[in-house]
């Protein structure tokens, strides 16, 4: 005569009290929000987010140190305390911009060394526009499940970083229109001098 039937604990398998089994998560396949890991993937949103929050702390903190290193030499000139926290800040930013490109390349099942490429003069900004734009594998890859969704603090990095980025446009412009004006006009001056000559 059989008796009932049991799983491989020994327990009856009609037990209501029985936990059901569950495999065990895998640690490397983890979503990672890490904002300094090489491992995982980022969308697109958070890329944006997470390098647009980096330069606006680079150029925040750049901005101090001129104002501090100018108040502290008394007539106005930087010192070489703002060439140094420049280049400090300036390595801490170039690890975070490749550390994010890796990982938005990994979102689009690409490997991380075309990074590289990001070093040299017009691929770079080809580069730039495929991490901003293009989008992610729908679904897991070799690099690892998709990303998280973006909560709201990323939505608000985002759009601060947006935000940065067009107010420095806006100046960069407002500085750049005026002074290619004032060339233009001083060629024509010149110009008509030597006309008139």
């Amino acid at each position: 005569m059989l008796g009932p039937i049991t799983d491989h604990q020994g327990l009856p398998m009609n037990q209501p009290y029985h936990a059901p089994e569950a495999a065990p998560a895998d640690p490397l396949n983890r979503r990672t929000t890490d904002p300094f890991a090489f491992r995982g993937r980022l969308g697109r949103l958070r890329y944006f987010a997470y390098v647009g929050l980096v330069m606006l702390v680079l150029y925040l903190m750049l901005t101090f140190a001129s104002i501090l290193s100018a108040g502290v030499a008394g007539d106005g000139r930087p010192t070489v305390l703002v060439g140094l926290v420049a280049l400090a800040l300036m390595v801490v930013a170039t690890f975070a911009w490749v550390v994010y490109g890796v990982r938005r390349l990994n979102d689009m099942d690409r490997s991380g060394w075309l990074m590289v490429l990001g070093f040299v003069p017009v691929l770079n900004l080809v580069l730039a526009l495929v991490l901003l734009f293009a989008p992610g594998s729908p679904g897991d890859n070799r690099y690892g499940p998709r990303p998280p969704a973006n909560g709201t603090g990323v939505v608000l990095g985002a759009v601060a970083a947006g935000l940065v980025m067009l107010a420095l446009i806006g100046i960069v412009a407002a500085v750049a229109l005026p002074a290619y004006q004032t060339y233009v006009e001083r060629a024509k001056a010149q110009q008509m001098q030597l006309q008139n000559r």
